[in-house]
């Protein structure tokens, strides 16, 4: 096996580790979140499964045919998804961007955040893009994008999660999401050494 398959391999393990730990911390504080539903935990973070039959226990699903992440990791690697750190940074500059940040509130007060991004959980983010606008603009404090709009990036801690959100944005009807790969992480590594 080869040293990148090797590394591939890993890291979709780490990542699929990071996506059910998250579950299961989720439906162990809101128990009452369980359901027969295309997302675990009812937290908005997609499975893919043709198993009807599959059920969740504890934020897990009953079946092997839920541990298939094959669809986001086909979108790793389409490039349209992703806004680099130099594009980010003009984005910004201009106004002309919807920053969303996937991580816990938590997380913020504990890292910090990207100046001029609003907050919505990736446990909320299906929900969020459901709202009515005037419910969302209450909720968040900005218009609700339209569905066709090209200013929605999605960030997480190091993008993982905000490719997750890209997903269910996508899903909602919002086909031109994207996030920023290198999340928190990258952002204030480069702001430091810049």
């Amino acid at each position: 096996m080869s040293s990148h398959r090797r590394t591939t391999m890993v890291s979709h393990v780490l990542g699929c580790l990071l996506i059910l730990s998250v579950a299961v911390a989720y439906s162990q504080e809101n128990p009452h979140d369980k359901g027969n539903t295309d997302t675990d935990a009812g937290i908005g973070l997609p499975i893919t499964t043709t198993d009807t039959n599959a059920e969740f226990v504890d934020g897990q699903c009953s079946s092997d045919s839920c541990n298939n992440f094959d669809d986001v990791d086909d979108i790793l690697d389409n490039s349209d998804l992703e806004v680099p750190y130099d594009k980010l940074k003009l984005l910004l500059r201009s106004g002309e961007i919807l920053l969303i940040d996937v991580r816990e509130p938590e997380e913020l007060v504990a890292i910090g955040r990207i100046d001029g991004s609003i907050n919505i959980p990736l446990g909320d983010v299906a929900d969020a893009f459901s709202l009515p606008d005037a419910d969302f603009l209450n909720n968040y404090g900005v218009d609700k994008p339209s569905r066709d709009s090209n200013d929605i990036v999605f960030y997480c801690r190091t993008g993982r999660r905000s490719l997750i959100a890209v997903k269910t944005a996508r899903r909602k009807g919002y086909s031109k999401a994207r996030h920023y790969p290198g999340g928190i992480v990258e952002w204030l590594e480069t702001e430091m050494t810049s």
